[in-house]
């Protein structure tokens, strides 16, 4: 046994240790009945284990040896055992752990009483008894108030731990018998004060563990804090800047370096969080100004340079332009950094996203009919539910508003229809409409009604051209009148204009068809201002406007 055991107890006694037994149906390793399929040991598998339980002397040597007088006469036929435990027990990793060095070698010639550094496994029977109730620094259950006992929770922290008990150790083991072993701070902290005077400053820090710290009486206490954070970062970046030229070059450890170096220069910027910043703050110059020039550097060694250049992106594939579409919060910066730089920016070209443009008109159409009584139209219909509703109508949930938008537009075009032919027959107008404007309507309709008739274009054409030589006028004269008379007439056909409108919009957007899509984001502008959607009132002139100019 070495005289240099750890003053550490890191695992519990026991008092007495029962005899072990095996069971030989069972893996020999762990003694657990699993899913896992048992395998008999082959004959070189045979002597692999033996080395590994004689290299242990863990419970299986134990229990082996409680059974048979050594290892040599145990029953290799007997034993089976699971694969995944064979290969962690016989793992060359693992038994490294239990192998002890040659003491001998390890020691110098020319000092035969110097300690060394790795010891003989202890067994628990060779520990006194340690009361695990307590600190195992101090050996007691409170200190200084504290009562709270933590857990070693990682392997990393035990390790730690052990390290400095070897090295309280080593150091006990050269002091001679009559000094104390032990130094504490308080003790230094007297002597600097005996021995510098008024001329340092000792600043205690709150905080169970925090060290005081120790500076000199010409500067204050801030510069001293400051000061110390710098060292600290320079000696950890000193030290990662170390392993990456000593040791083999390390991807993370690379980047690690390059990014503490980006954070100290970010550091180093004077920013004011007392007040919020000003739009001048926020602009592309004073950002340009006061972005650490490493940063750009990094980022742009990043991204290939042939890549994020979108314009020599676009003229290698052929276009003129380079288009880009953007939501509006993302649309608004965009056009603001295009207008600062229009020599940098000409072949840009930034279009509103359509989403969430068609969601906020879905938000306008909410708050403008959903309590005159749309929201009782699609609640009681038995469509959707009320929550639903709710959602729908103030442009949360897009198809299903889409959707019950458009049923309740088609419930009201039915009544829309039916009131405008009892106005014509009231009116006598049904004699101004020729008879071949009805023939093409039934044709028109059997094409899409019957599956077997086959749809041409010149039909569907024919219909929009009587449609507006021989209805539309009637139409926009039966709206006139009724609107004039009828104030809730009005109110609903203005319902029924603005769903036109969202639906024109969606079939621009599927179809491409791009005048369509200016002429209903044009038609949207009068909603949003009504409903105070300020950002889509102010960014959406701009966009028609930009994207007109762009036809001209």
């Amino acid at each position: 046994m070495s005289t240099f055991s750890s003053p550490l107890k890191l695992t519990a006694s026991q008092a007495k240790i029962r005899r072990m037994s095996n069971q030989w149906n069972l893996c020999i390793i762990c003694q657990v009945s699993t899913v896992e399929k048992l395998s008999s040991l082959s004959t070189k598998g045979q002597q692999t284990l033996l080395d590994a339980v004689n290299t242990r002397k863990d419970d299986v040597f134990r229990r082996l040896h409680d059974e048979y007088s050594s290892l040599a006469d145990v029953d290799i036929e007997r034993l089976c055992y699971h694969k995944s435990c064979y290969k962690s027990y016989t793992s060359r990793v693992n038994l490294e752990k239990f192998v002890m060095p040659d003491v001998n070698n390890l020691k110098d010639t020319s000092n035969a009483n110097q300690p060394c550094c790795s010891h003989p496994v202890q067994t628990r029977s060779m520990f006194t008894p340690f009361d695990w109730t307590t600190c195992i620094f101090c050996k007691h259950k409170s200190y200084k108030r504290d009562k709270n006992l933590r857990h070693l929770e990682s392997d990393e922290r035990l390790q730690k731990i052990s390290e400095l008990a070897d090295h309280k150790q080593k150091y006990c083991f050269f002091l001679p018998p009559e000094l104390k072993t032990r130094y504490t701070s308080a003790k230094l902290q007297r002597r600097l004060e005996k021995h510098y005077g008024n001329s340092i400053v000792i600043q205690t820090q709150k905080g169970q563990g925090r060290s005081n710290i120790v500076f000199s009486s010409s500067i204050s206490i801030a510069e001293a804090i400051q000061a110390a954070s710098h060292l600290k970062c320079e000696l950890k970046l000193s030290e990662i800047e170390a392993e990456v030229e000593i040791g083999p070059i390390n991807e993370d450890q690379t980047l690690h370096a390059a990014a503490s170096i980006i954070r100290r220069q970010l550091q180093s910027l004077d920013i004011s969080n007392e007040t919020y910043p000003t739009p001048s703050e926020i602009s592309l110059s004073y950002s340009t100004q006061h972005t650490p020039c490493l940063l750009t550097k990094f980022l742009l060694w990043i991204i290939d340079d042939k890549s994020y250049n979108g314009e020599d992106m676009s003229n290698r594939a052929g276009q003129q332009y380079a288009v880009q579409t953007f939501d509006q919060q993302l649309y608004a910066v965009a056009q603001q950094v295009k207008w600062s730089m229009p020599d940098v920016f000409h072949s840009h070209i930034i279009r509103l996203g359509g989403f969430h443009g068609l969601s906020c008109f879905i938000a306008t159409v909410g708050k403008l009919w959903a309590s005159a009584g749309l929201s009782d139209l699609l609640v009681d219909s038995g469509i959707y539910a009320s929550n639903t509703v709710d959602q729908m109508l103030v442009g949360k949930q897009f198809n299903r508003g889409v959707r019950g938008l458009t049923l309740a537009y088609e419930a009201l075009m039915v009544l829309w229809f039916k009131a405008f032919f009892n106005w014509c027959r009231d009116e006598n107008r049904m004699k101004t409409i020729q008879p071949n404007v009805w023939k093409v309507f039934l044709d028109c309709h059997s094409s899409f009604a019957v599956p077997s008739t086959p749809q041409s274009t010149e039909d569907i054409e024919e219909f929009f051209n009587v449609f507006e030589e021989h209805i539309l006028p009637l139409f926009e004269e039966f709206r006139t009148h009724y609107c004039s008379i009828s104030p809730t007439f009005a109110f609903w056909d203005m319902f029924l204009r603005a769903v036109e409108i969202l639906l024109q919009n969606i079939r621009a957007e599927r179809d491409g068809l791009w005048l369509l899509h200016l002429k209903s984001v044009s038609a949207m502008l009068p909603y949003f201002f009504i409903t105070n959607r300020t950002n889509y009132a102010r960014w959406t002139p701009a966009y028609v406007l930009d994207m007109f100019t762009r036809n001209s």
